[in-house]
């Protein structure tokens, strides 16, 4: 369930606008990482978040921090939602 919470909220941001180009799966390593590494604490999942964009994408990752802790603040709010 919060493999596929994750899976669907980067799909839906496409933090490198590839997905019109490249396979629905593009961002599925950086997803399972994130998914491996995930914390309840929108702050903490925001630095993997961005850690894990930034090391795969280098450069052409142009989102900041800031823009990460949404993504992990919608990522947190869905997850809990779904195990309640």
């Amino acid at each position: 369930m919060l493999l596929n919470i994750i899976m669907k909220i980067i799909n839906e941001w496409d933090p490198i606008g590839l997905l019109n180009h490249a396979p629905q799966n593009e961002y599925d390593e950086e997803i399972y990482e994130i998914y491996n590494k995930y914390i309840d604490d929108s702050v903490a999942l925001s630095v993997i978040i961005f850690s894990t964009f930034k090391n795969s994408f280098g450069s052409t990752f142009l989102n900041s921090i800031n823009d990460c802790e949404l993504i992990a603040r919608k990522i947190i709010v869905q997850y809990n939602y779904s195990i309640k």
